[in-house]
């Protein structure tokens, strides 16, 4: 869900109202690898070896499971309109669209190659999970109402929206599942050079090492982590039987 509508705050209930896109990313991104997993399903890689062979109404084939062409198109429209709330103009550049859909679907077969990844590990999403989450964002609403409307206005229904935080729990499992398999760390050396390189904006003062190290770190970590699940994804593609529709390539 891609809506960007302002919040404010009742001071009675202490709710706030809201776009349904920044309440789930308040909600999932409270996670530490939150950011990290976007990151990775934003990786492009366009050199599948099989050229696609598919039928009307499907965009991809990711091992044998279908990408429809109309839930691509609301991936692609969730985007488009989180992008045009940070300012793109679709109408004044027509080689944004464009650019979008072969990003979307490069998104959508890494994401369908962790999702099958996950569960052949047996990871699973259950429905207290899902039911925590979704409460979670429906009590930033003043209202069932509210939320329902904002439902409609993203796009979504009901069974669509639990679909997308069982998904983006799912995936966050699964990065979190690697980081436990790894011994990730970063050295006080590591985090050195990263401030030494690191310059304060203008007009305001470089903090202290020891007040940043440990954040430093954590960043550093997440690097590694990054590129080791992508490392992951790229063997997923090259094992994998992945048909991409020629005109998204």
């Amino acid at each position: 869900m891609e809506t960007n509508n302002s919040q404010n705050t009742n001071s009675g209930s202490g709710k706030k109202s809201g776009g349904l896109k920044s309440a789930i990313i308040i909600i999932l991104l409270l996670a530490v690898l939150g950011a990290l997993v976007w990151f990775i399903m934003g990786k492009d890689k366009t050199d599948d070896k099989v050229e696609a062979t598919l039928e009307k109404g499907t965009v991809a084939m990711v091992n044998g499971e279908k990408i429809t062409e109309e839930y691509f198109n609301s991936r692609v429209s969730e985007s488009r309109t989180n992008l045009e709330a940070q300012g793109a103009d679709f109408s004044a550049d027509a080689t944004l669209l464009p650019q979008l859909k072969k990003q979307v679907i490069q998104d959508l077969v890494n994401e369908r190659l962790v999702l099958q990844d996950a569960k052949k590990q047996g990871l699973s999403v259950s429905e207290d999970e899902i039911n925590t989450q979704v409460q979670a964002v429906k009590d930033r609403f003043e209202t069932e109402d509210a939320y329902k409307a904002e439902l409609v206005a993203a796009g979504q229904t009901d069974s669509s929206f639990r679909e997308t935080v069982r998904r983006e729990l799912l995936v966050q499992k699964y990065v979190s599942s690697v980081s436990a398999k790894q011994n990730l760390t970063a050295t006080d050396q590591e985090a050195q050079t990263i401030y030494d390189q690191a310059s304060p904006a203008e007009g305001e003062e470089k903090p202290a090492f020891e007040d940043v190290v440990e954040n430093i770190k954590q960043q550093i970590v997440q690097q590694k982590l990054s590129g080791i699940i992508q490392g992951i994804i790229d063997d997923l593609r090259t094992e994998g039987t992945i048909k991409i529709d020629p005109s998204l390539k």
